[in-house]
């Protein structure tokens, strides 16, 4: 099965919560961001971030430059929803992260 029918496979058929990797509140990678010292509008990018809530938790905690990149279209779908007005302060990329087209910039973290 291609990565990405996978991908979407699962996203489609489970909720956030169902997936192993699933967390409330991601503490160690906030920890992780807060300890590089990084100014909130510093570029950051979670990559196979998909339905994770470390988007919702950046956006809280004032981080404003932030970009998701995922291969799952409903992964990104429903981060896009769940963060619902946020989510247009945050730049969606489906892609597979070997693929990836990134802007011409470079991400703090």
């Amino acid at each position: 099965m291609q990565s990405k029918t996978h991908w979407e496979t699962i996203y489609q058929t489970k909720a956030p919560t169902q997936v192993s990797w699933y967390q409330t509140h991601p503490h160690l990678s906030l920890d992780f961001v807060r300890r590089t010292g990084v100014a909130p509008d510093s570029p950051i990018i979670d990559v196979g971030g998909g339905a994770s809530t470390l988007v919702d938790h950046l956006l809280a905690a004032g981080y404003a430059n932030l970009t998701v990149l995922d291969i799952s279209h409903a992964a990104l779908k429903g981060a896009r929803e769940r963060v619902k007005d946020l989510a247009s302060k945050v730049t969606w990329l489906e892609q597979h992260v070997t693929h990836a087209e990134l802007p011409e910039r470079e991400y703090a973290v």
